[in-house]
């Protein structure tokens, strides 16, 4: 959510924010939840106990799903609120002239 404020924030000037901040969410987003897996990896692999090995019985399910799903997750709130914060610069810049 951060990723999306901050991207907002820097591309409110630039004529495909829109466009841009989709693309960098749809990137970011995959990369940033492949440790997730690799933890659930090492949950299982040492059984450590946390809520990661609770509900996956492959390294293959937990990467499908915390990529793919955990993605989406990412994307689609993080859009929202990315599109509300360059609403929110663009509405302050017009203010200010």
């Amino acid at each position: 959510m951060a990723f999306a404020i901050y991207w907002g924030i820097k591309l409110y000037n630039e004529k495909q924010s829109y466009l841009l901040l989709l693309l960098g969410l749809v990137i970011y987003s995959p990369i940033s939840r492949i440790p997730v897996a690799i933890v659930w990896w090492i949950d299982a692999k040492w059984q450590i106990g946390s809520h990661y090995g609770l509900y996956f019985d492959s390294f293959t399910q937990a990467l499908l799903n915390h990529v793919g799903y955990g993605s989406l997750v990412q994307i689609i709130p993080g859009f929202l609120l990315g599109s509300l914060t360059l609403a929110i610069m663009r509405h302050r810049k017009s203010v200010a002239i």
